[in-house]
């Protein structure tokens, strides 16, 4: 079972430095493989705000500032808790 997990880990790793660079050589540092969101800009504060506390986005699972896959908006998760 490692040893599957370790593949796909790999392959969806291999897949988004492949989608990662344009077929002109121009690498994006930004968007989605196989619907998982992917971002290696370098996280700034207002981005980092905007990813875990925006009770404004009502989405609760957002993608993650740095990396790849989700993070929480814990603004939205509190304001589902509370009713506001």
């Amino acid at each position: 079972m490692p040893r599957l997990m370790l593949s796909v880990v790999g392959g969806v790793g291999l897949i988004v430095l492949f989608r990662m660079l344009d077929r002109r050589g121009i690498v994006r540092p930004q968007g989605s493989v196989l619907g998982v969101p992917y971002d290696f800009r370098l996280p700034t504060v207002a981005r980092l705000k905007q990813t875990y506390w925006n009770p404004a986005d009502h989405r609760v699972v957002v993608p993650r500032v740095f990396g790849v896959g989700f993070d929480l908006n814990f603004g939205a998760l509190v304001r589902r808790v509370t009713g506001g």
